[in-house]
């Protein structure tokens, strides 16, 4: 009986390795990184031409698609209804906006006022 001796073959690993290396060059993450950062900085551009400011966040995005759900405190105090007085920091308003704008970026945010805790009211 005679026992011939197998040729050498490649794994599985080598055999995805080498259709891997088939597919050609593959971006490096920074190149996509770079990508992603010229879009939005080309974005940003056209809606600042337009005279708007681009949508951040998903409320922004998609409007009416969420809502915050109200917040339920359970309290065993007794609560009195007073009548309401204008807070004199905010004027009632529950605080200003702030605006933070630096080199061509406009950023506007709501600060809440720290007298009447955003609720208008001395």
């Amino acid at each position: 009986m005679t026992i011939m001796a197998t040729r050498p073959r490649a794994g599985w690993y080598e055999d995805q390795e080498e259709k891997d290396n088939d597919l050609g060059p593959m971006p490096d993450e920074t190149e996509v990184h770079q990508l992603v950062r010229h879009l939005v900085a080309v974005g940003d551009g056209r809606a600042r031409t337009a005279g708007r400011r681009v949508r951040r966040t998903y409320a922004e995005m998609v409007p009416g698609a969420y809502d915050r759900q109200p917040i339920l405190r359970m309290t065993r105090a007794v609560i009195t209804f007073e009548a309401s007085r204008e807070c004199s920091s905010c004027h009632g308003e529950g605080g200003r906006m702030e605006d933070t704008s630096s080199d061509g970026v406009i950023r506007r945010t709501w600060v809440t006022c720290s007298s009447c805790w955003g609720t208008g009211v001395k």
